[in-house]
């Protein structure tokens, strides 16, 4: 079993943070327990440009953050997710 977001805005759609990066996607959904988020934005120029720069595959259909960006946010934001449990991650 797993939780998941399949319906997420990124900063690129009307009326929604300027937080609603990668980044700080990632670590929300750490934080909630998310471990499947979905964006619709994909459409947008700038949005496919950035999940192209910052994902990498996970599995077939799936993408996740690079290493070397999920390694940076869980040194520098939540420090205490690394001890988490990995099925979190």
């Amino acid at each position: 079993m797993f939780f998941a977001d399949l319906h997420i805005h990124s900063k690129y759609s009307r009326a929604t943070s300027r937080d609603c990066d990668l980044e700080n996607l990632y670590l929300w959904a750490q934080k909630k327990g998310i471990t499947v988020v979905g964006t619709g934005d994909f459409t947008h120029p700038a949005w496919f440009s950035e999940l192209q720069e910052k994902l990498i595959p996970a599995e077939p259909g799936l993408y996740r953050l690079r290493d070397d960006i999920e390694t940076h946010l869980l040194k520098v934001s939540f420090p205490f997710l690394k001890f988490w449990p990995k099925l979190l991650r």
